[in-house]
């Protein structure tokens, strides 16, 4: 009776070391997977500022240079405060210029989201002809519907 009792013991110890064992791995599961999401987010800041800031305009532009206040808005993302300086430009005249702050975040293995001020859009950035271009989507509702919206910046400096 004894022995059938000490090897009952001796499984429901061992069933317990896999149980915590298993616990620890999974919590440790997303730590191991957290490297590779931060660096996303930081190869997303480092395409957007190349270390100091860049200048991204409306896709098209790129070819008047980054002279002329061509219509439409364009973004200077700066890391070392992370500030986007926002320039409206209209009738190849600055009509309105605005600082925000701006942030990286990886949501997933492959979803980076770009927030500026409150609104929050995916960040893709894709190779066009030897140029980096930024492709944004964001979901916006209109009435009973959800109406997505993109902007596609190159970078022109």
């Amino acid at each position: 009776m004894r022995d059938w009792r000490a090897r009952r013991r001796a499984c429901r110890s061992s069933l317990s070391l896999a149980a915590l064992l298993g616990v620890a791995i999974i919590l440790a599961g997303p730590a191991w997977a957290q490297p590779a999401e931060a660096d996303k987010a930081k190869q997303l800041e480092q395409t957007l500022t190349g270390g100091t800031q860049h200048l991204w305009a409306p896709k098209g532009t790129a070819a008047a240079g980054a002279g002329p206040c061509l219509d439409g808005e364009s973004y200077r993302f700066a890391l070392a405060d992370h500030d986007v300086t926002i320039e409206r430009c209209q009738a190849g005249k600055v009509a309105q210029t605005s600082k925000a702050k701006w942030a990286v975040e990886q949501r997933g293995p492959f979803l980076v989201r770009l927030k500026i001020r409150e609104q929050e859009f995916e960040a893709q950035v894709t190779q066009v002809s030897d140029r980096p271009v930024l492709k944004l989507r964001q979901a916006q509702m209109s009435g009973n519907f959800v109406r997505p919206i993109e902007k596609e910046l190159e970078r022109i400096d």
